[in-house]
């Protein structure tokens, strides 16, 4: 996971070189989740199932190239939000104490639905896809982040 390196270097230029202040990005944060955690969920869950179907689109009309590509930007992109996500979550919670995990609610199954769907497309183009090594990788990192989260509570609070 590439991807995790990078958004930690994000991290620290933001948080170290630029004095990124963590909680008004909080606020502002949580009022988008707020004002439009319906829209994002709907649009989000016709693109998991949009998904599939373009791919088996693409099959059926011999698009193998174009399946591939969709498919392998998808998953790269969902592994991707997945990671700034469970990244995002343990940076707010030591910067600011606020837990993403909890602000996002049901919001925050949407990243792993989208990634379902990529696995699951892709799949259909090379049925020897390691799927489960993929979705595990990524479900460990979002436990690990809950889990650091979790046990700060041991190591902050005595």
């Amino acid at each position: 996971m590439y991807s995790l390196g990078l958004i930690g270097l994000l991290w620290l230029a933001a948080h170290f070189v630029y004095r990124v202040d963590f909680a008004p990005l909080a606020d502002d944060l949580a009022a988008f989740v707020a004002a439009h955690s319906t829209t994002v969920l709907m649009y989000g869950g016709f693109g998991a199932v949009a998904l599939p179907v373009i791919s088996l689109l693409c099959r059926a009309l011999g698009g193998y190239a174009m399946m591939y590509l969709l498919d392998k930007c998808s998953l790269w992109l969902t592994q991707l939000l997945v990671a700034l996500i469970s990244f995002a979550a343990v940076v707010f919670w030591f910067e600011t104490g606020v837990n993403l995990w909890a602000m996002f609610g049901p919001l925050g199954l949407l990243p792993f639905l989208l990634l379902v769907s990529a696995a699951a497309s892709l799949k259909l183009f090379d049925f020897n896809y390691p799927i489960k090594e993929t979705l595990t990788t990524s479900l460990c990192l979002a436990g690990l982040s809950w889990l650091i989260i979790w046990s700060s509570h041991f190591f902050v609070n005595g």
